[in-house]
C-alpha cells in the first residue's frame, strides 16, 4: 500500500443509490437516487468543479429510513431525503466550500 501525499480532490460527494432488489432490502432507485446522482455529477461538471470535486455513487450509509442521502467530505455534511429539487442547493454549498 502507498499513501498519497494529498487527496486528489478538494471535496468528495457521496450519493447513496442503494439500487437493490426488494428482497435485498431498501432501495432508493424508485425514489430517484440514480437520477439524483446523475444530475449532481452533470452539474458539478457544468459548474467547472470536476477537477476539484469527485462525485461517487455508493451503497448503504446505514440511514435508509432517511434517504436518499448525500454526504460531502471532508466537511462531513449530510443531507437526507434529497430530491432533484435540492440539486441547486447542493451545488451552491459546493461552490462556497470550493472557494474557501
Amino acid at each position: 500500500m502507498k499513501e498519497a501525499p494529498r487527496p486528489p480532490y478538494q471535496r468528495i460527494v457521496l450519493i447513496c443509490v442503494n439500487d437493490r432488489k426488494p428482497e435485498e432490502g431498501p432501495s432508493f432507485a424508485p425514489r430517484g437516487s440514480v437520477d439524483l446522482a446523475r444530475a449532481i455529477k452533470e452539474r458539478v461538471k457544468a459548474a467547472g468543479f470536476k477537477a476539484r470535486v469527485r462525485v461517487s455513487r455508493t451503497l448503504c450509509f446505514g440511514q435508509c429510513e432517511l434517504g436518499p442521502n448525500v454526504a460531502i467530505l471532508p466537511e462531513n455534511l449530510w443531507f437526507h431525503a434529497v430530491t432533484l429539487a435540492d440539486v441547486d442547493a447542493i451545488l451552491e454549498k459546493l461552490g462556497h466550500l470550493c472557494q474557501a
